[in-house]
């Protein structure tokens, strides 16, 4: 099987590929997903036994619902965090109180060592690496661009893309066959309404 990159948007995201659903009760999935060869169908479980997947930005929110519900389907996940050390923490606990094997690990994604050792310690326990959820990413701060530091704008690109490319070149290392899903944010789609004068 050939390793896939998958760029969608935060509504297009992770969500749907592994059928999580949103709180509010609102099904997203859409019926043409495709993943590790499962065509996926609406409410359809999947079997991820013996699968290893890495979820970055873990701790808390979407991040964590997808280790949650790979977890639920078998996986064995590293749950990776920056400052959410609890809920990723919970997380583990929740995961492995119901027989299924999941580690946390503080790193930032922005650093190569960091990433390194993520990947690397997720072969190492879990024999491999099929899955990598590249979920690290946020705004860092509303700034429009006519009044934007260079500093400001190599902290959002460092945060949003090179994060992504530095996990995703150290888990190609383990990986043989898998997927890789690179989640953004639904601003990427729409823009951002920054009221010019």
């Amino acid at each position: 099987m050939r390793k896939r990159s998958l760029v969608i948007s935060f509504v297009d995201s992770f969500i749907l590929v592994y059928q999580l659903k949103a709180e509010s009760g609102m099904n997203l999935l859409r019926p043409d997903k495709q993943i590790l060869g499962h065509d996926l169908k609406k409410d359809e479980d999947m079997d991820l036994t013996g699968k290893t997947a890495i979820v970055t930005g873990a701790g808390r929110d979407i991040g964590r619902a997808c280790a949650m519900r790979l977890a639920k389907e078998g996986a064995a996940v590293a749950i990776n965090y920056f400052s959410s050390s609890e809920g990723a923490d919970a997380a583990v606990a929740e995961i492995t109180a119901a027989g299924g094997k999941a580690f946390a690990m503080q790193g930032d994604m922005k650093s190569e060592a960091d990433t390194k050792a993520l990947a690397d310690r997720a072969a190492e326990e879990f024999g491999g690496i099929n899955i990598l959820g590249n979920n690290t990413g946020g705004l860092v701060a509303r700034v429009k661009v006519a009044e934007m530091e260079l500093s400001h704008w190599n902290e959002v690109m460092d945060l949003n893309c090179t994060a992504s490319f530095l996990m995703t070149r150290a888990v190609l290392q383990h990986m043989s066959e898998g997927a890789i899903i690179n989640i953004v944010s639904q601003a990427l789609q729409d823009g951002i309404d920054i009221n010019y004068p």
